[in-house]
């Protein structure tokens, strides 16, 4: 099953610059299959919106994706 964010999402529209190897891996990886463990797909899963994932995070970027959740919870308190 292939990630139910992808028509909105910066990395599979290519918008994200990368070597194509490099894309395809993380493609298969993230887009096609386990898109519960990419990055972007837990952003999108928190805020509940495409416009709250920030374009340039990779979906292998898990420690951008915390710091953003972690300051995000502490402005919440």
């Amino acid at each position: 099953m292939s990630c139910p964010i992808k028509e909105t999402c910066t990395f599979s529209n290519k918008q994200l610059h990368m070597l194509q190897e490099r894309r395809d891996n993380i493609e298969v990886r993230f887009c096609k299959s386990s898109y519960g463990q990419c990055a972007r797909y837990k952003m999108y899963e928190y805020y509940k919106s495409p416009s709250k994932v920030p374009p340039d995070l990779m979906p292998n970027d898990y420690e951008k994706m915390e710091m953003i959740i972690r300051s995000d919870k502490k402005q919440k308190w």
